[in-house]
């Protein structure tokens, strides 16, 4: 009996209705990541945050996610804070505030966030969705270059290079665009690159420039292709190489580079390593004034103008220069200025021709600066202002203008607007002439020549009009003539001194047609001929010359009926060709 009850105590113990349920599923990832951020540890926060955010794996709620990013930012999670900052500027799941993106990214800073100072920083510095606070932004980028974070090293290098929030300081924006450069930043590349060019709070080193402008250009930074473009284009830094600088200026261009194609332009007009090729540089000259381009546009001015390459149209060279002067483009303001003044392709109007030369003259271009200057010496058109006249041709000649040089030299030798003053006359003649300006030449060796101002020295001044004459200056070659006809200064050659008379007389200088005149008369240094003596001599009288119709009178008397026609046929065929 006791066995059988055992047996169905133990059948019950096996059967019975108490049996242990099966075991819960382990909850899924989700759930623990909301339990552990419902717990309050910031690093779940944030990543479920970002995951409603963004609808990483579960619906996207940017709302939920906000608040979640918000809390882990709350609890001092540097990430979490840049996030939110992330968040207001980009305006994701919350209106775009500039202000609150600020007040995060301080608080990343503050915790020693490279990247928090340099963001911060940066807004601070130009003032992007808050107000400008220079320094203190110069402050916050100083504190991530210092960290290393190659970005705030190229801000502070600009900032040193444009004085924005400190005082300018070439050296320092050297320092920074350096430390940037060597970790990759294009903008840094190219920027020391033109530091180094110039020698601007560096050594010069055109050859480190170009290797700088190369590593920003294959990483695809348009500036920095132009510039290599150019490097190759002049030979600075590296040999010159015009196929390399076409490759590079084309691949600049396809980003968009208006300068690219302003330099291809150039170099198929002037045909630097090309043939000339008119019609293609009118193409890029086009395509870069179609998009602004200043320069293109005055250039295209100028084709237009001059028929080069493009139909010959006043009209179309006045629209072009008008584009560009409208923008600002100085030498562009002055060409237009000159076609009112002459009435080319535009209505003829003083005074609106004044009203551009004196904008393109204000703007610096050194030619409107010379033109305004004559014309307030002579009062073409204005009132005659010798006084202000004087000073703009002034600032023309400082800009190293040959021909403004020239002119003020030539108002102090002559004490016109200005007192004589041989020494200030000397000073600018040398700085004209020594830009091989041949009219410069030509009055320096007068005033050596007489001794005006400097020591008398006929050989010096020989050569002077030697330089001027053989470049086709009319009054070096009577000079010349005359030095050679006295043997001042060098060999007497009669005979040679005749030629340069006659090319001084064919360019109209009426003292050379009066000596060819004597020496055809007198049979000197050419073979006698008191016909063409006659001639000449009839030029000359016809243009007031003293003594030259008492002069043409004495001959005549020694020529028959028949040579004096002939004598007259022969003046009024070489008035007709003189100036040509």
């Amino acid at each position: 009996m006791r066995t059988a009850a055992v047996l169905a105590l133990a059948v019950v113990v096996a059967t019975g209705g108490c049996a242990t349920p099966p075991p819960s599923p382990p909850p899924s990832p989700l759930e623990s990541l909301t339990r552990s951020a419902g717990e309050g540890d910031a690093e779940s926060q944030l990543r479920l945050g970002r995951m409603h955010l963004h609808g990483d794996g579960v619906e996207a709620r940017p709302e939920v996610g906000l608040e979640w990013i918000e809390r882990a930012a709350r609890q001092g999670l540097v990430e979490a804070q840049i996030e939110m900052a992330r968040v207001y500027a980009q305006g994701h799941g919350t209106a775009v505030d500039r202000a609150r993106e600020a007040e995060w990214l301080r608080a990343a800073a503050e915790q020693g966030s490279a990247l928090a100072r340099h963001n911060l920083g940066a807004m601070l510095l130009y003032g992007t969705g808050i107000e400008a606070n220079p320094p203190e932004g110069v402050g916050w980028l100083r504190a991530a270059a210092e960290q290393g974070f190659a970005n705030a090293q190229y801000l502070l290098g600009a900032a040193y290079k444009r004085g924005l929030g400190v005082d300018p300081d070439p050296r320092e924006a050297a320092h920074w665009y350096a430390k940037a450069a060597e970790q990759g930043i294009a903008e840094a590349q190219n920027d020391y690159g033109a530091l180094l060019q110039l020698g601007t709070g560096v050594e010069r080193d055109p050859a480190a420039a170009v290797a700088w402008y190369g590593k920003a250009a294959e990483q695809g930074h348009a500036k920095a292709m132009e510039n290599l473009g150019a490097a190759y284009l002049r030979g600075e830094g590296v040999p010159a190489d015009f196929a390399s600088a076409e490759r590079w200026l084309r691949r600049a261009s396809d980003t968009g580079s208006v300068r690219a194609r302003q330099m291809l332009g150039v170099i198929h007009l002037e045909g630097l390593g090309v043939p000339v090729d008119l019609a293609e540089a009118a193409f890029w000259f086009r395509e870069a004034a179609e998009l602004g381009s200043g320069d293109a546009q005055y250039t295209l001015g100028l084709m237009h103008r001059d028929g080069q390459g493009l139909e010959k149209s006043d009209e179309k060279s006045a629209a072009w220069f008008r584009k560009a002067a409208e923008g600002g483009h100085a030498p562009a303001q002055g060409q237009l200025g000159f076609m009112y003044s002459l009435g080319r392709g535009v209505r003829r109007d003083e005074a609106e021709a004044m009203r551009w030369v004196r904008r393109a003259a204000e703007a610096g271009d050194a030619r409107s600066q010379a033109a305004l200057g004559q014309t307030l010496l002579i009062g073409k058109g204005v009132q005659r202002d010798p006084e202000e006249g004087v000073v703009w041709i002034r600032k023309a000649a400082e800009q190293g203008l040959p021909e403004a040089q020239f002119h003020l030299a030539s108002l102090y030798y002559g004490g016109t607007g200005v007192p004589r003053s041989y020494e200030e006359a000397l000073l600018w003649l040398r700085k004209a002439s020594g830009q091989d300006l041949s009219q410069a030449h030509t009055l320096l060796g007068t005033m050596v020549r007489l001794g005006q101002g400097v020591p008398a020295d006929s050989r010096e001044a020989v050569r002077l009009f030697q330089r001027a004459a053989k470049r086709g200056d009319s009054n070096a070659q009577n000079n010349l003539a005359m030095s050679l006809w006295d043997g001042d200064g060098i060999a007497r050659d009669r005979q040679e001194a005749v030629a340069w008379f006659e090319k001084s007389a064919m360019q109209g200088v009426v003292n050379a047609q009066f000596s060819l005149a004597g020496a055809y008369a007198q049979g000197i240094g050419v073979e006698r001929d008191l016909v063409r003596a006659h001639a000449w001599l009839e030029i000359c009288a016809a243009q007031g010359f003293p003594r030259a119709a008492e002069a043409q009178s004495s001959v005549g008397r020694s020529l028959t009926s028949e040579q004096l026609a002939a004598a007259r046929a022969l003046a009024k065929d070489i008035s007709s060709r003189i100036g040509r």
